[in-house]
């Protein structure tokens, strides 16, 4: 296993920011879930693309944390996207893990819903 360098772990920091406001409006109203996004979240990734976008000009553009920083600036708007709409999630975890259980070979998912 390898030991995250400083910058992969400065940038799980941000992101870890960023989950810790959406645990704290889950299950609220999707218009107070967007006053708060719009509150903490948007200058929180201001911050952060603007550190990405820092830190991109310190690497080799051939290193892999250079490619995963251009990754991540490419999808910026996709990403940010869930700061405009309270209804969204900030990931698409519940999405992954229906499609899971749908190619699970498994008679049990624990993540479908129970009738």
């Amino acid at each position: 296993m390898r030991t995250p360098s400083d910058t992969t772990q400065k940038a799980l920091e941000y992101i870890g920011g960023l989950y810790d406001i959406e645990a704290s409006i889950r299950g609220r109203p999707a218009a107070e879930r967007l006053r708060i996004r719009q509150e903490k979240a948007r200058p929180l990734l201001q911050i952060y693309e603007a550190w990405l976008r820092a830190k991109l000009e310190t690497l080799s553009s051939k290193s892999d944390t250079a490619k995963a920083i251009n990754y991540t600036l490419n999808q910026w708007s996709a990403l940010t996207l869930y700061c405009e709409d309270g209804t969204l999630e900030i990931d698409n975890n519940i999405a992954e893990n229906a499609l899971r259980c749908v190619s699970s070979s498994r008679s049990f998912c624990p993540y479908r819903a129970r009738s």
